[in-house]
């Protein structure tokens, strides 16, 4: 069974941000930000952090439903994230992406 880590960028300049990742033999960055832009750290905007990202053969996706609440009336609700089924399905479809060869960049 493949690994799922968490990490959030904090303030790290980029480049200790990606020794991080690749510390850990990170293959894929899911992003869950609903919004992922930051003023105050633009390393981490969608665009810099997918290039970024890029240069050390660690894939981006944009995930944000992986960080959406179910609304309060569902049994979802206190399960945890790992059970609901849109994070499985997510789990399901980053597995079958990643059992395939790299993509040269």
């Amino acid at each position: 069974m493949s690994e799922v880590h968490t990490i959030g960028h904090s303030t790290h300049p980029i480049e200790e941000f990606l020794d991080l990742l690749q510390s850990h033999s990170i293959a894929q960055l899911i992003d869950v930000r609903t919004i992922p832009r930051s003023r105050r750290n633009p390393q981490f905007n969608t665009e810099a952090l997918a290039a970024s990202l890029q240069t050390k053969g660690i894939a981006y996706k944009h995930m944000p439903d992986l960080a959406r609440r179910p609304p309060p009336s569902t049994p979802q609700l206190h399960q945890p994230r790992g059970a609901t089924p849109p994070f499985a399905a997510t789990r399901t479809t980053c597995r079958h992406q990643n059992s395939k060869p790299p993509s040269k960049p």
